[in-house]
């Protein structure tokens, strides 16, 4: 079983009997395919970045669920087959990422190699050059 996070906007104006129809639907699915469902989190209603379906703003939810990846397909259209859905978003959570350190120190993008510092000690100064007096010929 992989570890996967849904967040989906539902329609602005939606009863709340059609609502949470659709989150029983949801939930219901993934527990009838041998799912365990994690969490369920209601962040409300927030400004969409650009309008659909001519609305400006949605309320969000997020599911964190384990489930049989088979199953993630007909989750899927289930969600996308539904009026109330705006938009949604399925993400496969890595379960490695929790564990791994991050490098604390990066390296510079580019460092001179020495023999480069070398060659520009050796150039002279542009004061220098231009603060020597010429000769003047006879």
């Amino acid at each position: 079983m992989n570890s996967y996070e849904l967040v989906y906007a539902l329609v602005p104006n939606l009863p709340e009997e059609e609502s949470n129809a659709m989150h029983q639907e949801i939930k219901s699915y993934i527990t009838d395919n041998k799912g365990e469902i994690k969490a369920v989190n209601d962040w409300g209603l927030k400004r969409l970045a650009y309008p659909i379906q001519d609305c400006y703003e949605a309320p969000y939810f997020m599911i964190e669920f384990d489930i049989i990846p088979a199953a993630i397909d007909e989750l899927k259209n289930i969600i996308r087959l539904n009026d109330a859905s705006l938009r949604f978003a399925i993400i496969k959570i890595n379960k490695d990422f929790s564990k791994r350190k991050m490098p604390r120190k990066r390296k510079p993008a580019y460092e001179p190699k020495k023999e480069y510092k070398k060659d520009r000690e050796s150039i002279p100064n542009v004061s220098t050059v231009a603060s020597t007096p010429k000769k003047e010929e006879s």
